[in-house]
């Protein structure tokens, strides 16, 4: 066994031994070659009791070299441990001496944080009152979020409905579009369609203004456009409320002056009474007379010649009966159709002649 100063020697050739390192390693290598064999006998550097060299089964064999290197770099590595456990300690022994200065100041400090701390807890009980009124303004929110979403739900149907609507809209919109270009063309031939009527009706209005002269105080000479009288003219005339008729050469009465067929006045003649005035008009030569019952000749007993009065040739004698019988007139219209699709028109005058002939036409 080698002599524990050699080993020493070669693992720290230059460097001295101190007495701490010398235990440390000593206790190591004590402790390394313990189960060897048994302790060596007094005054010996080995151990007395014979081992083999080579792999350690038992207790007394001899440890190989590649344990022993494993030891050494055990040993190695405990001292490097210490080194930094002293390195460490003093350390520690300049910050105890830089926390004691330190402690100092820390005292005032947590004077400063105490009154931080007093500021600090009632910013803290303020933020808790926030917080609890965050998280009351949250739950509003939460649920105005819930409003929300049923309320975009109501929407998006809305909206889904107005698009319907519009795509309706807009069908609507290309059929009035059409219909509208339809109304335009029809509105174009309505108006030449009016511009015709318009004319037709101007050409009728002229035509019926030459037939039918209107209101007048005495009988025309021309029309209205101062064209000569054709036949059939009309005109009213205001001075006897009578409807005059051109008949192609002058005018004369449209109609009778007797309301009806017929008008009959009764009188009761005075002593001499040649003259007697109906209540009415008559047509002159449709008028009869009688005296006394008895028929009377018209231009032989009595003459009617200006519409309203009767004068006898003879004159009556007092209490003579005279009865005038006055009878209106019409004219009839007979249209014949003619082979060409025209008509052929006669007019007949009725009326009872005196001497009770047939009427003549």
């Amino acid at each position: 066994m080698a002599n524990l100063f050699d080993i020493l020697k070669t693992y720290r050739p230059r460097r001295v031994i101190q007495s701490d390192d010398f235990n440390d390693l000593n206790a190591a290598v004590k402790a390394s070659f313990q189960k060897l064999g048994d302790a060596p006998a007094a005054g010996e550097k080995g151990v007395s009791t014979p081992f083999t060299v080579g792999t350690p089964t038992l207790s007394n064999h001899a440890v190989p070299k590649s344990v022993m290197d494993t030891a050494e770099t055990g040993v190695l590595a405990n001292k490097n441990a210490t080194d930094a456990a002293a390195a460490a300690a003093l350390n520690s022994q300049n910050a105890a001496a830089t926390s004691e200065a330190n402690s100092a100041s820390s005292a005032t400090d947590s004077a400063a944080s105490a009154v931080t701390a007093g500021a600090a807890q009632v910013a803290a009980e303020t933020a808790k009152t926030g917080a609890e009124t965050a998280q009351a303004a949250a739950l509003v929110s939460a649920n105005a979020a819930a409003a929300s979403e049923t309320n975009s739900a109501g929407s998006e149907t809305n909206a889904l409905a107005s698009q319907n609507a519009a795509a309706a809209s807009q069908v609507a919109a290309a059929a009035s579009a059409a219909s509208a270009a339809a109304d335009a063309g029809s509105i174009g031939t309505s108006v030449s369609d009016a511009q015709t009527a318009a004319t037709a009706a101007e050409g009728h209005l002229d035509t019926f203004q030459d037939q039918y002269l209107g209101s007048v105080a005495s009988d025309p000479t021309t029309d209205l456009d101062g064209d000569p009288l054709t036949s059939g003219t009309l005109a009213f005339l205001t001075s006897t409320n009578m409807l005059r008729v051109h008949n192609g050469s002058g005018w004369q009465d449209a109609g009778s002056a007797v309301n009806g067929t017929a008008q009959r006045d009764t009188f009761i003649a005075t002593s001499g009474q040649t003259t007697f005035t109906l209540s009415g008009s008559y047509d002159v030569g449709f008028v009869d007379v009688y005296l006394n019952g008895i028929k009377l000749l018209s231009g032989t007993d009595f003459t009617a010649t200006n519409g309203s009065s009767i004068v006898l040739i003879a004159p009556a004698a007092l209490n003579d009966v005279v009865d005038v019988v006055a009878y209106g007139t019409f004219t009839l219209l007979n249209q014949i159709g003619n082979t060409d699709g025209g008509f052929a028109n006669s007019t007949y005058t009725t009326a009872q002649n005196i001497d009770g002939g047939n009427a003549s036409g």
